[in-house]
């Protein structure tokens, strides 16, 4: 007997006791994208089940998850089966037993799905947790989970197969034993208040205050490199000037320092500073004739 088809319309539970009804003799070949796996079984029992790197019973309920792919099966001759990492003269062994645990395996994944459990969840015991009798595995699981490591940290730790990790989750969420702690936002590693005039300044350019503080900072980076050229090109000009003429030319820092002492004088005319001699003797004692007044 062969079959072939899509785990799509024919599931491998089904597939399962179809063979066992039929007392068959067989290895099932199944592919899922670049996933391979297997399961041969004897007489209608399962005997072996392997996927990836999984082997026996705990490959054989990841299997119960796979909703689509291919699968073939094939009759053999029992002599040619050399593996069997399922002993189904043990009673928690026995294909029935194992089909009844593969949906159940099955569904309580689905479970956790839905719930968006995954490798980084973080659990914390239930304040008001029901009382109720839970298995070994789901007993380690409660005492190590504390409201701050994620599961896989703390999955690490425990000797639990994937089949038993997957039951104390599903089990310590769905009785209340446990709940998800809600992801904390990051804390801000530096915080900066602005004056209030600085903010109304701000929002006069963009009412978004993030955006306008960026658009500033891009501005100023700007006027930078445009006095970064100006400098530049002034030196050009000086050195060309120089080299032509043969007379010294102040720089542009000396220029803007000259200016800056002739600005202070004006100033000082205006405002009545005493500073005014003190700017005018820096400046070289210059200091430009000013026309009588009228009066």
């Amino acid at each position: 007997m062969q079959l072939t088809g899509e785990l799509s319309k024919v599931s491998l539970p089904n597939l399962l006791q179809l063979v066992r009804n039929g007392e068959l003799t067989g290895k099932f070949s199944l592919l899922q994208a670049a996933k391979t796996a297997t399961v041969v079984v004897e007489k209608g029992s399962i005997v072996h089940a392997e996927a990836d790197v999984l082997h026996g019973k705990d490959a054989l309920f990841e299997l119960f998850l796979w909703a689509n792919g291919s699968f073939s099966f094939i009759e053999i001759e029992p002599s040619s089966i050399t593996e069997h990492s399922i002993n189904p003269a043990k009673y928690d062994e026995t294909t029935d037993k194992l089909l009844k645990e593969g949906q159940s395996y099955a569904e309580q994944k689905r479970f956790l799905d839905q719930l968006r459990i995954t490798g980084q969840t973080v659990l914390s015991p239930a304040k008001d947790a029901r009382s109720g009798k839970l298995s070994e595995s789901a007993l380690q699981l409660l005492g190590e989970i504390d409201g701050l490591q994620p599961l896989t940290a703390i999955l690490s730790r425990l000797t639990l197969s994937r089949k038993e990790q997957i039951q104390s989750l599903a089990t310590l969420l769905s009785d209340g034993f446990s709940v998800v702690v809600e992801p904390q936002e990051p804390a801000s590693m530096e915080q900066t208040s602005l004056p209030d005039w600085v903010v109304a300044r701000l929002r006069q350019d963009n009412p978004d205050i993030s955006q306008a503080i960026v658009d500033m900072v891009v501005w100023v980076d700007r006027v930078k490199c445009w006095m970064f050229q100006a400098d530049s090109d002034f030196e050009k000009i000086k050195n060309m000037l120089e080299k032509n003429g043969g007379s010294s030319v102040p720089s542009s820092q000396s220029y803007t320092s000259e200016n800056d002492y002739l600005n202070a004088d004006v100033a000082a005319d205006l405002y009545g500073s005493e500073e005014a001699p003190a700017k005018k003797e820096r400046s070289g004692g210059r200091n430009p004739a000013r026309k009588p007044s009228n009066d």
